[in-house]
């Protein structure tokens, strides 16, 4: 879904236009909306993550993202356990380890999530991780740091980050930021309708240089899951895979 920017509209949520089946639907023709903003759960604290989760549900988030490699979904399963909020309400990603990819291996991948969530399904399994493409390094300023978005946070009396989440749900991208602060957690969901003007000096950013990747996966997986000429990772080594051999 994209949305011109002089539409009036601004999404709260987002169709999935293919029709997926859960236990809690009654046909598999039921459509599912993703929510506009979920929350990011990589790198969380372990000791106050079920506290943020309960406080993100709390506050009105209806997305939380999660993955097998985060280590955090037994503790993302009981905080939404303790929250009370009806399963239904709520959409959770997870995501396969990038070397568990093999076909054969992605049901027993996704049971495994599903049992540390306690969970009957999860609404998007997805590979890969996250890719925090709007926090800075060292070569590169983030666009948190242009001149113009803070031009724009100021004018419109907003912070940066809420300026770029708003630029990304206006033109039809569900967004999932990451914060254990909860006073981050509440201004994350302050998003607004940005003008014509603002949409489109935002939309024109990267013409004079270009994309701009703020992340290199290396870091965290080991290999360059951009690279175009050469398709990792090359071996698949799911740990249940280990385990059969040595029998």
């Amino acid at each position: 879904m994209s949305l011109p920017p002089t539409s009036s509209l601004f999404p709260s949520s987002f169709t999935i236009p293919i029709p997926m089946p859960t236990p809690s639907t009654s046909t598999s023709q039921t459509p599912l909306l993703i929510p506009a903003i979920g929350l990011g759960t990589f790198s969380l604290p372990t000791a106050s993550i079920t506290s943020i989760i309960n406080t993100a549900l709390r506050l009105g988030y209806r997305h939380i993202d999660t993955a097998a490699a985060y280590g955090n979904e037994v503790d993302i399963g009981q905080a939404l356990r303790e929250s009370k909020v009806p399963r239904e309400e709520v959409w959770v990603t997870s995501k396969l380890a990038q070397t568990w990819h093999n076909p054969t291996d992605v049901n027993e991948a996704l049971q495994r999530s599903l049992n540390d969530l306690q969970l009957d399904y999860a609404h998007q399994p997805l590979g890969g991780r996250p890719l925090a493409v709007v926090n800075p390094n060292t070569a590169r300023p983030g666009p948190l740091f242009d001149p113009q978005i803070l031009a724009i946070a100021s004018e419109c009396g907003k912070s940066p980050a809420q300026v770029l989440l708003s630029w990304a749900i206006q033109r039809g991208t569900s967004v999932i930021p990451k914060t254990a602060h909860d006073e981050r957690l509440a201004e994350n969901l302050a998003v607004f309708r940005l003008s014509d003007k603002h949409f489109r000096t935002i939309d024109s950013l990267a013409s004079p240089t270009g994309t701009v990747r703020y992340l290199d996966p290396s870091n965290h997986i080991g290999f360059d899951a951009f690279n175009e000429q050469r398709d990792e990772p090359v071996m698949n080594n799911a740990p249940w895979d280990q385990a059969s051999t040595d029998l």
